[in-house]
């Protein structure tokens, strides 16, 4: 269970570092497309927000999951002296 909540972990660190690169370059082209008045350029920044739109959902479906995983491990590991309420699987 620990294995794969940090696998599900790590792919969500990955992603959510895809998309914050992604956004730090649309940000970039967004200001170069303003300050040079480029309308293709800003065009393209639409365009790619569609992909962290994208990406930033898959992000959230990861965190649920990641959540899950965690919530799993701590109501199966809990010790036997905590309260029933944790103990529900």
């Amino acid at each position: 269970m620990r294995t794969a909540y940090h696998e599900e972990l790590a792919a969500l660190t990955e992603q959510l570092g895809q998309v914050c690169g992604l956004a730090g370059v649309a940000m970039e082209r967004a200001t170069q497309a303003l300050l040079q008045v480029d309308l293709l350029l800003a065009e393209q920044v639409i365009t790619d927000h569609d992909q962290i739109t994208a990406m930033s959902a898959q992000a959230a479906e990861g965190r649920s999951c990641c959540w899950r995983f965690r919530h799993q491990s701590l109501v199966t590991y809990a010790p036997s002296s905590a309260p029933s309420r944790l103990l529900r699987t």
